[in-house]
């Protein structure tokens, strides 16, 4: 059975600097699967997985409907099956992209015999969390990718992320932002990492 890791968070950038540590202390046994969703609103999506030592799957997907989580939702499931089948490796981190639904992510792995997830990470730059939990920005707004018919705001995303993960990565030791990460769940564990470039 393959462990599943799942990396959320809106920041991109520090999302993706998470995402190539926990790669790099995966060593050899570890899969990063990404997702670019900069041509979403054409309706395509990039999705890659690689290792330390190099991409081993490169796949566009068109959609007729732009939608992150059904972009997912049709491959991500097979892409790791295929990826357990091998028997190399020994966890999938995937980094979910910001408008993506987590809990269906988790619904969909956790569908597999093949699969499992073993952790939920969401990444919280400390900086503007309290900004994003309590301002009434859309996600759109923020530039992030997303159909066109979403309206949800930049604090509905990050409430549900952080509702639905085992931890909480900082990106600087802020005890306002941890607190407030366990207020919306009193079980997150809260760590810190510096901020690095993936």
């Amino acid at each position: 059975m393959l462990p599943v890791t799942l990396l959320t968070g809106v920041d991109e950038t520090f999302r993706a600097a998470v995402a190539g540590n926990l790669l790099a202390a995966a060593g050899p046994a570890g899969v990063l699967v990404e997702y670019d969703v900069s041509g979403l609103a054409g309706g395509s999506v990039v999705r890659l997985a690689r290792t330390a030592t190099g991409v081993i799957d490169r796949e566009v997907l068109t959609m007729a409907h732009p939608c992150v989580s059904c972009a997912m939702r049709d491959s991500l499931a097979g892409l790791l099956r295929g990826i357990a089948a091998v028997e190399r490796y020994g966890v999938a981190i995937v980094d979910v992209p910001s408008a993506a639904d987590t809990q269906a992510v988790v619904a969909e792995i956790t569908g597999e015999s093949e699969l499992v997830v073993d952790a939920v990470l969401t990444t919280v730059d400390a900086g503007s969390v309290v900004r994003d939990l309590t301002g009434d920005q859309l996600i759109r707004e923020r530039g992030i990718p997303t159909a066109a018919e979403d309206g949800r705001a930049i604090a509905e995303v990050v409430a549900r992320q952080l509702e639905s993960a085992n931890a909480a990565i900082l990106s600087t030791d802020d005890s306002v932002a941890g607190a407030l990460a366990r207020a919306l769940n009193p079980e997150l564990v809260v760590r810190t990492t510096p901020v690095c470039s993936a």
